[in-house]
């Protein structure tokens, strides 16, 4: 078991430090990275945990956890209740991460957020365009319950 699993968050992020300082050329460097920014998230360490994905994403622009990385940005900024912010995240990943599984989710927190700034039409607008785009996904009976709602 690992030190993430065993929701030992401080330990992990250790490890994977000294991973990254010890083989700072291998290819698991970006993966723990992006742990450490996982393990952040866990302990409700937001502003630390969007610091950490943002220069996760900076340094390993490439990498197919980019996506991940964002959309845990916007997670921490809607946490944290910055839901402007959070929407600029999500729709980052609309714009940039059309192809990734996070992208037809990202609509939905972005509803979320409208919804949470007491923006109904727009919160509306978001949660229909989930059951345009993917009437059968697994949001569209969140989007469809979330209508009822606005």
């Amino acid at each position: 078991m690992s030190y993430f699993s065993l929701k030992n968050y401080d330990d992990a992020i250790s490890y994977y430090n000294k991973l990254i300082s010890l083989f700072p050329k291998h290819n698991l460097c970006g993966d723990a990275f992006y742990s450490i920014g996982e393990c952040l998230y866990q302990q409700e360490k937001f502003q630390e945990c969007i610091i950490a994905m943002k220069n996760f994403s900076q340094k390993y622009s490439n990498d197919e956890l980019v996506s991940s990385a964002q959309f845990l940005i916007g997670q921490c900024y809607f946490r944290t209740k910055s839901f402007t912010d959070a929407i600029a995240s999500f729709n980052h990943i609309i714009q940039n991460h059309s192809k990734s599984s996070l992208s037809i989710q990202s609509y939905l927190k972005i509803g979320d957020c409208f919804y949470n700034l007491k923006q109904y039409e727009e919160a509306l607008e978001k949660y229909k365009e989930i059951i345009k785009i993917a009437p059968k996904g697994e949001f569209a009976d969140d989007a469809a319950y979330n209508i009822e709602w606005c």
